[in-house]
């Protein structure tokens, strides 16, 4: 992993670019915020008139309201950055659930293949910083779609070897003096931006878990993070729990 890294970005406290006061997630659903007075439409005939979910971006708004259709298409015309995978004949699925599904993508798949995962890369680079493509390409990549549409992805190495470690000041000290015994290494987790606080970071890696030593379930105790930020300790303390988080470098 390159130095200087965050495998966090899903734990960053980072605004979203929309700057949306309602945000859309890739299945199309969002909250809509308690108002105290009622909003009132005119019906003047339009034969369009009503709430709809985009099926290009899975943004829900309130169709024929100016305010709204804005909206919409600044969110619809900035969506097209986004990674789109509508489906390959030799997919890696590993979970499939509605509209959401998790696939497997690695470094030396087909040419296609792994250039959707390069563009991956760099979505994930825009939020945790430069990541060295030889490296990133060494490694494993579950990837969650929504609707077709990239929302999570977690990258994930063999590791053998971990450590605890103390956090003070925002400092990792890592006590390399009592090395423990691992079997894999998230190097960097990420999620965007419309679709955290949803349970998405933790089922990639349950997935990994379960996914990535043919034949076995890894243990909570053999998982070990690349070093995490305050936000990623919590992650990481919370997730591994009742075992201590470990950390590899």
């Amino acid at each position: 992993m390159a130095s200087g890294t965050n495998a966090f970005d899903v734990l960053m406290r980072r605004k979203s670019t929309s700057g949306a006061k309602r945000k859309a997630c890739g299945g199309g659903k969002r909250e809509l915020k308690k108002q105290k007075q009622k909003q009132l439409f005119l019906d003047l005939g339009q034969t369009d008139l009503g709430q709809r979910t985009c099926k290009k971006c899975g943004f829900l708004y309130i169709n024929g309201v100016e305010a709204d259709d804005k909206e919409h298409t600044r969110f619809c015309k900035g969506n097209k950055a986004n990674v789109h995978i509508s489906g390959w004949n030799d997919e890696r699925v590993h979970m499939k659930k509605g509209s959401s599904r998790i696939l497997e993508v690695r470094g030396n798949d087909a040419a296609s293949h792994v250039k959707k995962l390069l563009q991956i890369k760099r979505m994930i680079e825009d939020a945790l910083g430069f990541i060295e493509e030889e490296e990133f390409l060494e490694r494993n990549h579950y990837i969650y779609l929504e609707n077709d549409i990239v929302v999570g992805c977690a990258c994930v190495e063999s590791v053998n070897t971990a450590y605890p470690f103390s956090y003070d000041n925002e400092i990792v000290a890592i006590d390399k003096s009592k090395p423990m015994d691992v079997h894999v290494g998230i190097s960097h987790i990420w999620v965007h931006s419309n679709s955290r606080r949803k349970g998405i970071a933790k089922l990639l890696l349950n997935i990994v878990r379960q996914k990535f030593m043919y034949g076995m379930t890894i243990s909570l105790a053999h998982c070990a993070f690349s070093q995490p930020t305050k936000d990623g300790v919590l992650f990481g303390q919370n997730y591994c729990a009742p075992h201590p988080m470990l950390v590899y470098t």
